[in-house]
């Protein structure tokens, strides 16, 4: 069995591909993502944050402003 083919087969048996469900599916788990999973919109997430005219030390970094990763909401994998 070809390496190749034996990566597919685990992508297959994890459901990474189904493609019914909008949830972010970690290819190394297998584990669904929750709703509350932003970090495929991390780029936007960082567009929203302005730090012009202030030093790091002084800024203040709010929830609102964070990427949540599946660390954190994970639901359980089907």
């Amino acid at each position: 069995m070809s390496d190749i083919y034996k990566l597919v087969q685990v992508l297959v048996e994890r459901e990474v591909f189904d493609q019914s469900s909008q949830n972010l599916v970690s290819i190394s788990t297998g584990l669904v993502a929750g709703d509350s999973v932003n970090t495929d919109n991390a780029k936007a997430v960082g567009n929203t944050i302005s730090m012009i005219g202030k030093s790091v030390t002084e800024y203040k970094f709010f929830q609102k402003n964070r990427v949540k990763t599946s660390a954190i909401y994970v639901k359980t994998a089907n």
